[in-house]
């Protein structure tokens, strides 16, 4: 969005403020459009994407998020900036919720900001660029994205954003049933199925959010994921932003003038952005031939440099090559690649090395592999063949100096005027960096590059002289992330090829003209996030045709499943176990353990007791449990009443089924413990005369003392299925401890049972 508007504002308040003064009678229309800005680039970040059904049932992902977008040619920094969001039409201001942004994005570059999730439904997104916890409606909304880390007082429709508000807005989104939107109406409306997205990638920006915006499957974008599209030739449009209540503008915004996207990388093939000479040296403090000539690629995108020269021209106009790059050589966007004389003397390595001199009045010439194609050069006389605009003076003297393009030094060396005197700057001591050297575009840090793995195979194997084998291969990026893009050169036959990939994958054709057996090697060169890697293949080729075998396809053994069980359990505690000075039903514990071979979260399982009846199943709360890791849970916190005449204890697994379960009888003595033996959780050996060990190893017999504070109450051992005319007979200060457990235990509590022999003057039942 463009922000420059104090000057059109302030004269539309004088105007207005003079016409009231002077009794001037305003028409009733709208104001009249502003001629729009002329035709340049999209200069600010935008909202590429918005999803709120994050977590809801048919969600593909566990939270809302929102995704940033650079349409522009240049890095754009989010530091200090926020997004900020309201409900479509209620009265709450934008500063309700704010998520703070950092960092900085490259041109095409996306940055993900993770919200809030609504239920445990979805996957996980990839990782977030930035956290907040706003909980976005699915349907409709209004988000914005600041140029502050302040929350706006306003919200577009109660309460109407003022000028200096709008101001702090770089871009707007109202979705759905929003009354506070860009251009003539909102965007369309989202659900738990489809995301709102931008157009053409996020290059789209009409500045009217009903023709930039459409609904799809949600696909959430990082800052890892390669750039899939280029934004050029965008018109900067002028803001329209429509507020129920206060019309605040009403100017004419103008249309998308085009886009260009592409799928891959700069095809090195074809002229693209150009990699640079940006460092030389010509003679240096060792001796005439102490040189080195640094390149730097100031684009966007990674180069395929393999096969390109360096050639050099002497006073005369005589060329000649003096080193050629290495085959799988790329230059990453902010990379620099170093080469040196043999007499070099720098402390900093060269990535190549040549043997000739160069001319101190001549040439240095960057020049494709053809040897006719020239992508830079520069020259120090007027005779060199090699020269750009005026050439520099030679180098006077042997001392460390250099020439270096500007900007030069942390800033890197990214003008290029074609005009060598104009570009160059004489640089003491010189300063080489070489291929290794961390990223850095423009004075912009880079990413850190990422690990990959690369895996080939062919078919068939064997083969037969002089016929294709099919070579394919797949990238992957170590831990996870986008998927890597670039060349793969496949080499070790008599007729080798190169793959572009496409989704991380590709394949091509080889052939080999002799029999016997081969290695066919894979070389990925990387690209602008991920670093290179390489594989092997052996491979067997015969004279003449034989029964060829058919490879038997190793099944992807399936991830070790969570295996989580009920491990102990002690329905009619005799003890304060859970340390909360009172023996009572809050020290029933139910115990789980982990024996399975990976971690596992608990959240989405649930405790119950029997089915359908008794207490109300508890859902367990977000923990992990480590392999063999175990986790107590106490009636006090579950709420779940076990009863001591017989009940059931199960264990709910997130999608509904029953997970593990054990059913018991009446139990016949307080800290009477269930327990599984062995103490693996994963057998069926479950043992009804454990010794109680919450959180330890289960055991028939122990010394462990339970915890209490010194004042717990004293015990009644009274069943909690007893009426209370038992526990007023039986328990402190009035009973008269004439309990019977011989009597009572012995047939259990079932069918309501008569005691005729009760001394009682009510009839008693048991139950």
């Amino acid at each position: 969005m463009h922000h420059s508007k104090q000057f059109w504002r302030g004269l539309f308040f004088i105007l207005l403020i003079t016409a009231l003064c002077g009794g001037m009678a305003l028409p009733a229309v709208s104001l009249p459009a502003r001629a729009a800005a002329q035709m340049q680039t999209v200069s600010h970040i935008v909202i590429s994407q918005v999803y709120g059904g994050g977590g809801n049932n048919n969600a593909p992902y566990l939270n809302d998020y929102v995704e940033l977008f650079n349409p522009s040619d240049g890095f754009l920094s989010l530091d200090g900036w926020s997004i900020q969001y309201t409900s479509a039409t209620g009265n709450g201001p934008f500063s309700n919720n704010v998520t703070t942004l950092s960092g900085s994005l490259a041109p095409g570059q996306y940055y993900l900001v993770q919200l809030a999730s609504g239920g445990g439904v979805g996957n996980a997104l990839p990782t977030p660029d930035a956290i907040g916890t706003t909980d976005l409606a699915a349907t409709n909304g209004k988000i914005l994205l600041a140029s502050i880390a302040t929350g706006l007082a306003c919200n577009g429709s109660s309460d109407p954003c003022d000028p200096a508000e709008i101001d702090n807005i770089v871009d707007l989104v109202g979705y759905g049933t929003a009354n506070f939107y860009e251009g003539d109406g909102s965007a369309p409306a989202g659900s738990n199925a489809n995301a709102i997205f931008r157009s053409n990638n996020g290059c789209s920006d009409t500045e009217n959010n009903n023709i930039d915006f459409a609904t799809s499957t949600p696909n959430a974008r990082n800052t890892t994921t390669t750039p899939v599209v280029t934004c050029s030739s965008l018109l900067t449009a002028t803001e329209q932003f429509n507020q129920t209540g206060t019309a605040i503008f009403n100017e004419t915004a103008t249309a998308l003038a085009s886009i260009t996207a592409s799928t891959a990388p700069t095809d090195t093939s074809s002229p693209s952005g150009n990699v640079v000479i940006s460092e030389f040296r010509t003679r240096g403090p060792d001796s005439a031939d102490d040189e080195f000539i640094e390149l730097y690629n100031p684009t966007s995108n990674w180069v395929d440099i393999s096969g390109w020269k360096i050639n050099a021209s002497n006073d005369n106009g005589t060329i000649s090559t003096r080193a050629t790059i290495p085959t799988s050589t790329i230059l990453r966007s902010g990379q620099y690649y170093l080469i040196t004389n043999n007499d070099y003397s720098g402390t900093v390595s060269g990535d190549l090395t040549y043997g000739t001199g160069i001319t101190n009045a001549g040439g240095i010439a960057i020049v494709r592999s053809d040897n006719t194609t020239i992508v830079d050069q520069v020259g120090m006389g007027t005779d060199s063949a090699y020269k750009e605009g005026t050439p520099l003076p030679p180098l006077p003297d042997n001392s460390d100096a250099s020439y270096e393009r500007k900007e030069g030094g942390a800033d890197d060396s990214c003008v290029d005027t074609n005009n060598n005197a104009s570009d160059f700057s004489n640089r003491a001591p010189s300063n080489p960096q070489n291929h290794a050297m961390p990223l850095s575009l423009c004075g912009v840090p880079g990413p850190t590059l990422k690990p990959t793995t690369i895996t080939i195979t062919d078919s068939p194997d064997p083969s037969l002289r002089n016929n294709n084998v099919l070579v394919s291969v797949v990238v992957t990026a170590t831990g996870g992330g986008s998927t890597p893009t670039g060349i793969v050169r496949i080499t070790g036959a008599n007729t080798n090829c190169s793959i572009t990939l496409s989704n991380g994958r590709g394949s091509c054709s080889v052939s080999f003209s002799t029999s016997g057996n081969k290695v066919l090697s894979a070389l990925y060169s990387g690209d602008n996030f991920y670093l290179g890697s390489s594989d092997t293949e052996s491979h067997s080729v015969t004279l003449t045709a034989t029964a060829v075998r058919t490879p038997t396809r190793t099944p992807t053994p399936r991830p070790p499943p969570p295996l989580i069980a009920i491990n102990e359990f002690v329905p009619r505690p005799g003890h304060d176990w859970n340390n909360d000075g009172v023996v009572n039903v809050g020290d029933e514990f139910i115990e789980l353990i982990n024996h399975g071979v990976i971690d596992v979260n608990l959240s989405g399982y649930s405790l119950d007791d029997e089915v359908n009846i008794g207490s109300s199943p508890f859902r367990l709360p977000s923990v992990t449990l480590r392999p063999g890791e175990r986790r107590v849970f106490y009636g006090s916190e579950t709420n779940l009443l076990l009863s001591d005449g017989g009940d059931g204890v199960r264990l709910i697994l997130p999608n509904g089924q029953l997970g593990d379960a054990f059913n018991y009888r009446v139990v016949r003595f307080p800290d009477q413990s269930y327990c599984r033996l062995p103490d693996n959780g994963g057998l069926d050996d479950w043992n009804e005369n454990c010794f109680p060990t919450p959180g330890l190893q289960n055991s028939l017999a122990g010394t462990v003392n339970p915890p209490t504070s010194g004042n717990a109450d004293e015990l009644c051992p009274i069943a909690d299925t007893l009426p209370i005319d038992f526990v007023l007979a039986e328990c402190p200060p009035f009973g008269n401890n004439i309990w019977n457990s011989a009597y009572w235990d012995r047939n259990g509590w079932y069918n309501e049972r008569f005691l005729p022999d009760s001394p009682g003057k009510w009839n008693v039942f048991a139950d």
